[in-house]
């Protein structure tokens, strides 16, 4: 116990650079990024605990007078588990898997099921901030409007969220060892190893896109509607008769069946972690190889060649910036089976029938902004930064050698998802180019943003890429710079209708290049100003 708590911790400290803030160590700067990224964290949470409460009122005011208020539970228990799911089947892989500080704990006295289930608790530890962010509020939004419950619901309600985000960690756990079981097996693992992520991605999001379609059937064969929901995902069921009628024997159930196949997992798992971790340390090599010429590149294409290496060499940031993409591309390709008629009827807006330009636009502005690289390109040099300074290059050459890796990932995906929504829409070819021009710059100032955000909030001390790509300052700063700008399109958008009455969908996307433009400047002209700077600094 003493080892596992000792790894805890540490794991804690890495993730969280909490000891940089220790006397004779902390900076203004450092003192700055924290609280900077402490804003963001808190803002992001306070937003999904509004969504939460507001969802909740709302679930309450309709289903008090029915004599379904326990289904306001049961729901937040299953958005919690989904989103926990989901959220770490792009973690489990990183954490789990080819972990920079891999060899130091292999090398220690501590048993592998101890490290294993250090990275899984710690795999976990977001996974609680999340279920409580969504459950609490819930929770309360209940017992307001329940009004006969008393101090012990809130006591079962803590231990509940001990457990509640066991299984959905284990069951993504399970299917990132299987992912990466199968790609240990092949030569391009990597490669291997997101292909297949990617088609199980996709599979969970059609999965997840046809629920409401499984929840009818499920609410349409059982005897209520509670019933119904319950029978989807059992433990949710006891976790709501212990909350609601304080049944022990059905919290004790709960936690059985939360807790038996997390350490089931650890036992099992524990024998096999050494064998695939060593797997994926093994190279391929050549045995023939033969000098026959050499060839010299620029310095830009040199970069642009290491920086996409390294790209498809790291599978987590793989799925987590080409994963946009790959929606858009898909939606795109769906466009070509699906009428305008039935994209607006789906979207329940008639009146933006003649505003799909936009629609795709926005769409496009998203999914681009989601696959941002340049946000967590620098963090990723790590401990390896030194090389590439010590280097004869200049810092811009190495923003643009970045830059230009993400647009190759952007921009191509971008003109073939704009021809496929032309062709299958059928609007006017001169919003196909108005489209085309504004995906491009915001590509480029998305790329842009990133590199001058991660010179801000750098992560250079990391143990696997997963707490870079996923977990740091300069991606969730960046995500929340693109959530800004799509509120600026839609913001302008509405504007112009509802006030000006103008429907015109040149002059509303003119007016959305020009945003973008203003953008591209700015961002240019203070990375060329304090890039290098900032730079030097790492």
């Amino acid at each position: 116990m003493s080892n596992l708590f000792i790894l805890l911790k540490n794991s804690f400290i890495n993730s969280t650079r909490i000891n940089s803030l220790s006397k004779g160590v902390s900076t203004s700067n450092e003192k700055k990024k924290l609280l900077i990224t402490t804003a963001t964290l808190l803002l992001i949470a306070a937003v999904i605990c509004f969504m939460s409460t507001t969802y909740s009122i709302a679930l309450a005011t309709v289903l008090k007078p029915m004599g379904y208020l326990d289904l306001i539970l049961i729901v937040a228990v299953l958005f919690s588990c989904i989103l926990s799911f989901i959220t770490s089947i792009y973690k489990a892989q990183g954490t789990l898997f080819s972990s920079k500080d891999y060899d130091l704990l292999m090398a220690l006295p501590i048993r592998n099921s101890t490290i294993l289930t250090s990275k899984i608790l710690s795999l976990m530890s977001i996974n609680y901030i999340g279920t409580a962010l969504v459950i609490v509020p819930a929770s309360i939004v209940y017992f307001i409007y329940n009004g006969s419950l008393s101090w012990i619901f809130f006591i079962i309600l803590i231990i509940g969220l001990i457990f509640i985000p066991m299984i959905p960690i284990i069951s993504a756990s399970i299917i990132a060892v299987a992912i990466t079981f199968v790609s240990s097996r092949f030569k391009h693992k990597n490669i291997v190893t997101t292909v297949v992520g990617m088609i199980a991605f996709l599979l969970i999001m059609i999965l997840s896109m046809n629920m409401q379609n499984y929840i009818n059937e499920f609410i349409a064969n059982s005897d209520s509607i509670v019933k119904g929901l319950s029978s989807i995902y059992l433990p949710a069921m006891y976790l709501k008769e212990a909350l609601v009628n304080y049944d022990i024997f059905a919290l004790i159930k709960f936690i059985l069946i939360s807790i038996v196949p997390f350490l089931i997992f650890i036992l099992v798992f524990s024998k096999t972690f050494k064998v695939i971790n060593g797997e994926l340390s093994e190279s391929y090599k050549k045995a023939n190889y033969k000098v026959s010429k050499l060839e010299a590149s620029s310095v830009i294409k040199s970069l642009i060649t290491q920086e996409l290496r390294r790209y498809f060499a790291t599978p987590i940031y793989v799925m987590n910036t080409a994963f946009g993409m790959v929606l858009l591309v898909a939606a795109s390709i769906a466009t070509l089976f699906v009428s305008k008629e039935t994209l607006v009827e789906f979207l329940g807006y008639p009146e933006i029938a003649n505003m799909i330009p936009v629609e795709i636009l926005v769409f496009l502005v998203f999914t681009i902004g989601l696959s941002c690289t340049t946000n967590s390109s620098i963090s990723l040099e790590g401990n390896r930064l030194w090389i590439l300074k010590s280097l004869p290059i200049e810092p811009n050459d190495i923003f643009k050698g970045k830059i230009i890796t993400n647009l190759i990932i952007t921009i191509p995906a971008s003109i073939i998802a704009n021809v496929f929504f032309y062709i299958g829409l059928k609007f006017d070819i001169k919003y196909l180019i108005f489209n085309l021009v504004i995906s491009i710059v915001f590509a480029i100032v998305s790329a842009i943003l990133g590199i001058i955000i991660n010179l801000y909030f750098p992560k250079m001390e990391w143990t696997n890429p997963t707490t870079v790509v996923k977990q740091s300052a300069s991606v969730m700063i960046t995500i929340l710079g693109i959530l800004i700008l799509i509120l600026v399109v839609v913001a302008v958008s509405v504007v112009l209708v509802k006030v000006f009455n103008i429907t015109n969908m040149m002059i509303i996307l003119s007016s959305v290049l020009i945003i973008f433009l203003i953008a591209l400047f700015v961002s240019i002209k203070v990375l060329n100003n304090i890039g290098s700077e900032k730079f030097n600094r790492l």
